[in-house]
């Protein structure tokens, strides 16, 4: 380590103010020097102090300071704390550049095509747990996982405790609505806004029908500890609507025209989904 002219803290010295001697250390030509240090990237008054003070005194050699040098001393202590110190003390304090935030991830949209690095480095983290299971929907994970990685995959599923019906008449084993999971979109906006198999393409998204499972599972691996295991409860509430809306529009007293517009719509869309080699659907 390289020692300084002077160590401050190595011998104690009686500091009144520059001497008659010291007054030769004019701020206006020393300063310049220091001005140049600090501009190339020294901040360390010591190195700052010793390079004025060996300019000024070359006869030293750069040696180190005896204590019985007390003059020499206080002319280092002089140039440090009348010349260096201020000159550090003004400079502005730089403020670190933030990392750049990186966009919002949320299962209910569609992933950003910017995150793409952070969806791939979920999926193959998910992929090693599915394949290390012994999970009787395994084959369905792996199938979906192998859709999620085709360019262009339709990833939307629509899970059953968003849209479970809370009025109105339904069959018996379509209730009770589970809200362990959160609770239902409110019907009516539900059947105010699909009337169709078009409108769920338009207004799904709006609503909060759809769960997209790029998303979904960027969103599991980085805010939870079990990102298998919210795949499985994700699994089940999607395979849940397709059984409900299904046993609903075959009940034997009206079949699909016992179910609202919108139930409709959505069970055919689930169906069309199916017959789609892009979609998630089509693993079955």
């Amino acid at each position: 380590m390289r020692q300084h002219m002077f160590e401050p803290d190595s011998f104690e010295v009686n500091w009144e103010g520059p001497s008659t001697s010291q007054s030769v250390w004019d701020e206006s030509l020393w300063g310049i020097p220091i001005a140049m240090a600090i501009a190339d990237g020294e901040r360390d008054e010591n190195r700052l102090t010793d390079q004025v003070f060996n300019m000024g005194h070359p006869e030293l050699r750069g040696r180190r300071l005896q204590p019985s040098e007390k003059s020499l001393i206080k002319e280092w202590l002089d140039i440090r704390d009348r010349l260096v110190r201020p000159r550090l003390r003004a400079i502005p304090v730089a403020k670190p550049t933030p990392a750049p935030s990186r966009p919002f991830v949320w299962y209910s949209s569609p992933l950003p095509a910017t995150e793409t690095a952070r969806f791939t480095s979920a999926l193959a983290k998910l992929e090693t747990m599915v394949n290390a299971s012994n999970d009787a929907r395994k084959w369905r994970y792996q199938c979906w996982i192998g859709k999620l990685k085709s360019i262009g995959v339709d990833d939307r599923v629509i899970r059953w405790h968003g849209i479970c019906p809370t009025t109105g008449v339904a069959p018996f084993y379509i209730w009770p609505c589970d809200i362990s999971m959160g609770f239902p979109i409110e019907q009516q906006k539900i059947e105010n806004a699909i009337r169709s198999v078009a409108d769920l393409d338009t207004a799904g998204q709006s609503l909060g029908l759809f769960t997209y499972l790029k998303s979904d599972i960027v969103v599991s691996a980085e805010m939870t500890s079990l990102p298998l295991e919210n795949l499985r409860m994700l699994h089940d509430d999607v395979i849940q609507a397709i059984d409900k809306l299904d046993k609903w529009a075959n009940v034997p007293l009206g079949g699909s025209s016992s179910m609202p517009r919108a139930y409709v719509a959505m069970h055919d869309w689930i169906a069309a989904r199916m017959s789609d080699p892009n979609s998630v659907y089509s693993c079955r």
